[in-house]
């Protein structure tokens, strides 16, 4: 019945094509549907008009990053014989761990022509940056420009980053040696979500007690313990809601650090005011979900690769 559904009702590819040469509007294939706002957003900043779609909402498919592979694969003899056709569709994929799995098979769908994959596991990594934080500090809390220097920024930024790594390099190792590796006794895997790892004592333990075989995994698929190199097989997701932990923490400490001038001391704590403190957040975020405030944000410096692809579009 499920397909009997969505053969009557989904689109099917040729329509869309077809509708993206009428209109000029280039068609972008995204994985599912939490990939929608994230290249949306991508897109306003092209000044270009995008349609996106996700791929389980085409006929014949349903989602994930194989599928728009197999769409985009589908499509290469049309693409190679039509040029117009090459400005006007993009199939775009997360990276996931492709390279370390099968790098014969990574290098041989890099070369399928409107295959766009990024440069990080997935696209959630693309947030933490120095701009993601200055644009969170001047939403939540009232701190002026004047406040948020790159001192800052850059310590903020660097402790992030140092914590990022502490926390999820070795999980993340056990992951992809969990996902390599045939029968591996794995205590976290690539399917489980950051809390079920990063609240459980006896994980991390077991995962710490590893430590010296990681190592040696590490050193034979070439990973080093470096934060860029993390953005290459740590799960995206775990990423930002751990990036989201932590920030979630260092803003909150920042009226105390600013009423003990440890930071920029903004002017109300100068006057010993501190209850009106710039640094004192607008809403409490103890019961919200930070990642998902953070999602509409984007990074023109960190994303710029993507939009460099777009704009290349017609």
């Amino acid at each position: 019945m499920d397909r009997l559904i969505n053969r009557f009702t989904s689109p099917n590819i040729n329509n869309l094509l077809a509708n993206a040469v009428i209109t000029q509007r280039p068609l972008i294939v995204v994985e599912g549907k939490d990939d929608i706002q994230f290249y949306d957003n991508i897109c306003e900043l092209t000044n270009k008009n995008f349609k996106i779609f996700a791929i389980e909402n085409i006929y014949g498919y349903t989602e994930g990053c194989d599928k728009v592979i197999e769409l985009t694969s589908d499509l290469q003899h049309k693409l190679h014989t039509d040029i117009i056709l090459q400005k006007l569709y993009l199939g775009i994929i997360d990276k996931d761990v492709r390279e370390y799995r099968d790098l014969t098979s990574y290098n041989s769908i890099l070369g399928f022509l409107n295959l766009f994959v990024l440069d990080y596991y997935s696209y959630e990594s693309h947030y933490v940056t120095k701009n993601i934080i200055k644009k969170i500090l001047k939403h939540y809390t009232s701190v002026n420009n004047d406040l948020i220097d790159d001192v800052l920024l850059d310590t903020i930024y660097t402790e992030l980053k140092e914590e990022i790594l502490e926390t999820l390099y070795y999980p993340s190792l056990e992951a992809l040696k969990n996902a390599l590796t045939h029968n591996y006794n794995s205590d976290v895997g690539y399917s489980n979500k950051f809390n079920e790892f990063s609240k459980n004592p006896l994980k991390i333990a077991n995962i710490n007690s590893k430590q010296v075989d990681l190592d040696l995994f590490a050193s034979q698929v070439n990973i080093d313990k470096d934060f860029q190199k993390l953005k290459s097989f740590s799960k995206g997701k775990w990423i930002l809601e751990c990036f989201s932990n932590h920030l979630k923490n260092k803003l909150e400490n920042l009226p105390l650090n600013c009423r003990n001038n440890l930071i920029n001391q903004c002017q109300y704590c100068q006057q010993s005011n501190h209850e009106k403190c710039l640094y004192k957040l607008k809403i409490s975020l103890s019961n919200l979900n930070l990642p998902e405030l953070i999602r509409p944000y984007i990074d023109e410096i960190e994303t710029s690769y993507i939009i460099d692809k777009l704009k290349s579009l017609n």
